[in-house]
């Protein structure tokens, strides 16, 4: 059919080439877009792994270090949790601290002087954490080793960041 000398309609070959053309895209299209989304989240849960390990690390550091090394005690919470998770001291003005692994967290707890003891969650993701000495002969330098395991897609999770930091006390 013809209207005003032109041609109106497709024809049947246009009509596969286009839907042809529109199938590959569409196939190309979708893995992109996967592929995309699953390097996105891997960089973001990257992200936030090296992050709660910086944090812990960086408040644990921060508090360690005013330890009494006479004080210093590890072991773990619990039977359940690994060997080691926990260290726990005094300062010298008497407040007592603890950092310890509990079901996948990084927990601070705090007992002041005078005053009520206080528990914060420093961080979650956790796989793993182990006190122990750097030297034996060197009581004052403390190592903190840090795994840090974060979920990227569906039921799949990986560890992605571990650390180890070595903390000096400056009270003996």
């Amino acid at each position: 059919m013809r209207i005003n000398g032109l041609q109106a309609g497709f024809t049947l070959a246009e009509i596969m080439v286009t839907v042809a053309i529109v199938g590959i895209l569409g196939l190309v299209g979708t893995n992109l877009v996967s592929s995309a989304y699953k390097a996105w989240r891997l960089s973001e849960a990257r992200t936030e792994a090296q992050r709660d390990a910086r944090t812990t690390l960086t408040l644990m550091q921060k508090f360690v270090k005013q330890a009494s090394a006479a004080s210093l005690a590890m072991d773990s919470l619990n039977a359940s949790e690994p060997p080691y998770s926990r260290l726990q001291f005094s300062t010298p003005g008497g407040d007592v601290y603890q950092f310890y692994q509990q079901q996948g967290a990084v927990v601070m707890a705090r007992t002041p002087v005078s005053g009520t003891a206080t528990t914060t969650v420093l961080a979650k993701n956790l796989r793993y954490m182990a006190f122990s000495y750097a030297n034996t002969n060197q009581p004052n330098l403390v190592n903190v080793a840090t795994c840090f395991e974060v979920k990227t897609l569906s039921a799949q999770s990986k560890d992605f960041f571990m650390s180890l930091e070595k903390i000096e006390i400056e009270n003996p």
